[in-house]
């Protein structure tokens, strides 16, 4: 019996083994890079027939316009409550997202209370 919960052990710890090659081998692919992009909303445009909607920002850093896809699974905040694309209006701050495939995962908007 013993020597049966050695040779257990063993395979065990060679199964172990093999995970730690495989958990270190996947490694790379598990450091998703996340990318923050900060500016304001020039202009939007609300998903129809299925298309991906459109956020048009401009940067802080050098005022360029950029246009991002945004996707139905993104995350939308205003004011860090749960909201939507069409929440967004001209001249909010906003920071966006994206993950390793430069696709938008989060959009997180500011407006200043009047």
């Amino acid at each position: 019996m013993l020597g049966g919960a050695v040779a257990l052990f063993g395979v065990g710890a060679v199964a172990q083994a093999g995970k730690a090659k495989t958990v270190n081998s996947a490694s790379p692919v598990a450091k998703t890079s996340v990318t923050p992009h900060a500016g304001k909303v020039v202009s939007i445009m609300e998903a129809k027939d299925g298309k991906d909607g459109k956020l048009v920002m401009s940067d802080t850093a050098d005022k360029k316009e950029h246009t991002h896809a945004v996707l139905a699974t993104t995350k939308i905040t205003l004011n860090k409550k749960s909201g939507k694309l069409a929440d967004l209006k001209k001249g909010d701050q906003v920071t966006v997202t994206f993950d390793s495939g430069n696709k938008v995962t989060a959009i997180a908007a500011t407006r200043d209370a009047k």
